[in-house]
């Protein structure tokens, strides 16, 4: 069991390494293929075959009014819900450690509590993507914790050991906000990265696998593996046990990624809860991956999840109005690239909590407006598929 944790912690690693560099690559590829696609020449004369709209649109529905004021009180209900979130999740983590820990007879509030504050680090990058905090404000907010986090477990600890208690909350939260960190080191990666992680991970799985099959085929003195060994070599083997699986995996994980892609676009699920997803699931894949010792039963370490599709879905049913979310259109000026991202860090993000923004797309802010949409049509080659090339297309899109 030790080692095939140490497996799963390798390919978990791999995978958000992976989903990282990826974020990177898919960014530059992604501005190279929208300058060309934008720069372009459609045919530019063949005639319109039927006029552009051949009935009357209906009515918009009504738009709901939203002032300055309500757009701060939506931020902050939207903090408060992740705060509750974020508690609810810790709370469950630090229930089922006490019980693998310390079973059902010595049951502590004061212990679950302290469990509680030290897990729910992960809301403050989430607290800081909401009221668009600086690097260096979340930094600050994070130390804080640590500090408060060290400072509480001290005074609980049987043993006054600052050095002990110091390095164990350093090997405890360590790793998973150092992985979590480099998701949002920058705008690409926390845009384009965690829609990456789940099919990285499927990747990596797949390579488990492959790595599984060739281990029981030298366990096995197959005649097949020692006729590969004399056909191409032990190094070309190896690469292949690891990597062919990957076109097996490849066809299930195109269709779950068009999956999230259509997800996305029908507002089930949007960047914030991916976020949330991907922080939360970090976290906790973390500590089941150390509780190894514990057995199968540690997966249980993964329940806490379920509260976010079940928060979200609560959250979907009671915010839905009859009335249309306010839209803020964005008209702004090409070629002015560090004006309008500041344009979009300090206003457009804040009009999020309120509504929905409309922009032409464009290369300008390309790491602040990438969808699940965007990512899976460009990896998919359907990019050239949302310009309009020819003017018959523009009844068929209205």
């Amino acid at each position: 069991m030790a080692n095939m944790a140490a497996k799963l912690s390798f390919a978990f690693v791999l995978a958000i390494i992976l989903s990282v560099l990826g974020a990177w690559w898919l960014a530059y590829r992604y501005r190279a293929a929208m300058r060309t696609l934008m720069s372009a020449q459609g045919a530019g004369s063949a005639a319109v075959a039927h006029p552009l709209v051949s009935e009357p649109a209906p009515p918009p529905p009504a738009v709901r009014v939203v002032t300055a004021s309500e757009n701060r009180r939506a931020a902050w209900i939207l903090s408060a819900l992740l705060l509750a979130l974020s508690l609810l999740i810790s709370a469950s983590t630090a229930a089922l450690q006490h019980l693998f820990v310390f079973g059902t007879g010595d049951f502590s509030g004061k212990r679950i509590a302290v469990l509680v504050l030290m897990q729910v680090w992960p809301v403050v990058p989430l607290l800081g993507l909401v009221w668009r905090w600086s690097r260096a404000r979340v930094l600050t907010v994070m130390v804080a914790w640590f500090g408060v986090s060290y400072l509480v477990m001290l005074w609980r600890s049987v043993t006054f050991e600052p050095g002990a208690t110091l390095l164990g909350l350093g090997v405890e939260f360590g790793p998973p906000m150092l992985l979590i960190a480099a998701l949002f080191m920058s705008n690409v990666t926390r845009a384009i990265a965690p829609w990456l992680f789940p099919l990285m991970l499927g990747f990596m799985s797949a390579s488990l696998v492959g790595g599984g099959l060739l281990l029981l085929l030298i366990e096995s003195n197959s005649s097949l593996l020692k006729a590969l060994l004399g056909e191409i070599g032990a190094t070309a083997v190896f690469v292949l046990a690891f990597v062919l699986p990957w076109a097996v995996a490849w066809w299930p994980l195109r269709w779950f990624g068009r999956a999230l892609s259509r997800a996305y676009v029908q507002k089930y699920l949007s960047e914030l809860g991916t976020l949330l997803t991907a922080v939360w699931g970090i976290s906790l894949c973390y500590q089941w991956l150390s509780m190894s010792p514990e057995g199968p039963r540690s997966a249980a370490m993964l329940l806490p999840l379920f509260w976010i599709p079940l928060a979200l879905f609560i959250g979907w049913r009671l915010t839905r109005r009859e009335s249309r979310p306010p839209t803020l259109l964005v008209l702004r000026v090409f070629q002015r690239d560090v004006q309008v991202q500041e344009l979009f860090d300090t206003v457009i993000e804040r009009w999020r909590p309120s509504g929905n923004t409309v922009l032409i797309a464009g290369t300008d802010l390309v790491d602040r407006t990438l969808g699940a949409d965007d990512i899976f049509a460009f990896l998919d080659g359907r990019l050239a598929t949302r310009f309009i090339r020819e003017p018959q297309e523009i009844a068929a899109r209205i």
